[in-house]
C-alpha cells in the first residue's frame, strides 16, 4: 500500500499494489481446458494460465452465476465430478429464485443441469374438442389441437377413466 500525492505533495488517497501477492490456488483440481492450476480471482475462480496480455491464453473462468458466488467446495465438486449437488438461491432473469445443480460442459462452460422433462405418452382418451387421442405430459392431458386439462387436482391423480367420464358427462362421481 502506498500514499497517492499530488504535485504539491499533499496526500490524495491510498494506492493498493497487489502485484506481489501470490494467487490463492484451489487444491486438488486442474483447469478442464488446459490442465493448469485453478486460482481464486477477484470475480470468482479461473485458470492460472490466463493472461490479459495474451489473447491465446486459457480463458477458463467461473464467476457469479445467476446471483450466486460459488464456494470453493462447490467449484471443486464441479471440476472433479463434472457436476454439483443442488445449489440454492439462484435468481432468474424474471427475478424468481430457484435451486439447481450445475454441470461442466466439455467446452469448459458452466451450465444449469435441469432434469429433462418426461416425454408425453399416448393415452386412450379422446379429446372432447376435436376427437383425436390425447397425450399425458408432465402436468396435463393434452391434444395437438391445443386443448389441455390438468391430470392432478388437489394432489389427486385423475386416471384416464375419470377423465373420460368428465369429458363424456361433464362431471365425475363423488368418491
Amino acid at each position: 500500500m502506498a500514499l497517492n500525492r499530488d504535485e504539491a505533495g499533499k496526500v490524495t488517497g491510498l494506492k493498493f499494489d497487489f502485484t506481489d501477492l501470490e494467487p490463492v490456488k484451489v487444491k486438488d483440481v486442474k483447469c478442464p481446458l488446459c490442465g493448469g492450476e485453478v486460482i481464486q480471482t477477484l470475480f470468482g475462480y479461473g485458470c492460472a494460465n490466463y493472461s490479459k496480455d495474451n489473447p491465446e491464453s486459457c480463458k477458463f473462468a467461473i464467476g457469479t452465476i445467476a446471483g450466486v458466488k460459488l464456494k470453493e467446495a462447490q467449484v471443486k465438486e464441479l471440476l472433479l465430478r463434472g457436476k454439483t449437488e443442488v445449489i440454492k438461491g439462484f435468481i432468474a432473469k424474471t427475478g424468481m429464485m430457484f435451486d439447481a445443480p450445475l454441470k461442466l460442459t466439455p467446452e469448459g462452460q458452466v451450465t444449469f443441469d435441469f432434469p429433462e422433462k418426461p416425454r408425453p405418452v399416448d393415452t386412450t382418451l379422446k379429446c372432447p374438442k376435436c376427437g383425436h387421442f390425447m397425450k399425458k405430459s408432465q402436468w396435463y392431458y393434452e391434444c395437438e389441437c391445443g386443448f389441455k386439462v390438468a391430470h392432478t387436482v388437489a394432489k389427486v391423480e385423475l386416471e384416464e377413466a375419470v377423465m373420460q367420464e368428465l369429458f363424456e358427462t361433464g362431471k365425475t362421481k363423488k368418491k
